[in-house]
């Protein structure tokens, strides 16, 4: 998980909580028709809210988020590379910006 998406996650779990607890608060105060409803509502949201915040503080406190400036060398070949040594391999005449059609004509 990316350092953004972690910090991304205590936003939201936030927002949630906060939206849970405004739920919570105007249910108890205007109480309207089906406020037990409304009420359960908002307890879910200010719980899966907080917990959600306390899991991307945690990861966030324990530097669990992929860090690009960690990267070795060895994630950088990626599949584009892995494709082109696979095309030079099965084509070891051919240089790059050929195709197989220009070494056809010249034969």
């Amino acid at each position: 998980m990316s350092k953004s998406r972690v910090f991304l996650r205590i936003i939201v779990g936030g927002y949630l909580a906060y939206l849970g607890g405004g739920l919570v608060k105007d249910a108890f105060i205007d109480k309207p028709e089906h406020y037990i409803g409304f009420m359960a509502a908002g307890i879910l949201f200010l719980i899966f809210g907080l917990w959600w915040m306390l899991l991307g503080v945690k990861m966030a406190a324990r530097h669990e988020y992929d860090d690009p400036d960690d990267l070795d060398d060895s994630e950088d070949y990626d599949d584009d590379d892995a494709a082109d040594d696979m095309a030079d391999e099965e084509n070891p005449g051919i240089e790059d910006g050929e195709s197989e059609q220009t070494t056809k004509e010249e034969d």
